[in-house]
Parts: structure tokens; sequence; C-alpha cells
């Protein structure tokens, strides 16, 4: 809810996400608040290998309604 990215493939790897952030104890989301469309992460091609990339910031506004998130 503050905006820290906690796992940016909870697609392909849900035992990875918490319900609240280590750094400021704040829930976490998945979804947006206000369409519940999935909050846009990690770029997965299959069979492609991405090395040197580290995890992807938080977006600031959902890509299927527009609202911003917390």
């Amino acid at each position: 809810m503050n905006g820290h990215v906690i796992c940016d493939t909870m697609q392909r790897n849900p035992d990875r996400g918490l319900k609240f952030c280590k750094k400021c104890g704040a829930p976490t989301i998945t979804k947006c608040p206000s369409c519940k469309g999935d909050i846009q992460g990690d770029y997965h091609v299959t069979g492609v290998v991405a090395i040197g990339f580290g995890m992807i910031s938080a977006p600031r506004f959902c890509h299927q309604c527009g609202t911003p998130y917390p």
C-alpha cells in the first residue's frame, strides 16, 4: 500500500508474496483497489533469461483503469 515492491513475479511465484511489507508493515496488494485488475510486474518470455536486471519499481497508475495506486 506504500509502493514497496515485494515480488514482481507473483503470477509465476505466488509463494514469494507477503501479506505485509517487511519495510513498513503495510498490507500488500496484487490487484488494483479500484477495478481489481492485476498489478503488472515482471515481463516474462519463455526460454529467455535476463541477467543483471533488478526488481522493477512499482507502477504509479493502473494499466486497466488509470486510477493511481495507493
